[in-house]
């Protein structure tokens, strides 16, 4: 009984702290996959599922994003969400750049999606003088 209480105690842990976007969330299955620890950029062979981490900004105002993307077959994407999980802004090999209006005081996700693709990205942003 009490394995068992602490098995719950851990799962709810792992719960909380994964929907507040602390812990990183990854569902992927790959041959080869090899990110830096703050998922802004990776290298990867057949990989397919996604990554999910949180934003962090200190200060709020204007970002510009550039996602470069060298991909030899599959797809890949990057996707900013907002604490519902709605996209605000996706990028691409196709559309690299984006800009998005952020609020120091909001949660921001990122969702890196692969699809049966292999290659790397690199994820870089800076906050923009309007």
């Amino acid at each position: 009984m009490k394995t068992i209480c602490i098995l719950a105690a851990v799962l709810l842990l792992l719960a909380v702290l994964s929907r507040r976007g602390l812990l990183p969330l990854q569902a992927k299955a790959s041959v080869f996959y090899k990110g830096t620890r703050r998922g802004r950029s990776a290298r990867f062979i057949s990989c397919s599922g996604f990554t999910r981490r949180r934003l962090r900004f200190r200060a709020s105002g204007a970002y510009r994003f550039v996602f470069r993307a060298a991909i030899s077959s599959g797809r890949v994407s990057a996707q900013i969400l907002d604490r519902n999980r709605n996209v605000l802004l996706t990028l691409s090999p196709a559309a690299p750049e984006g800009t998005l209006l952020i609020d120091e005081r909001a949660r921001y996700l990122l969702a890196i999606r692969f699809e049966r693709a292999s290659g790397s990205y690199d994820l870089d942003w800076e906050q923009v003088i309007v």
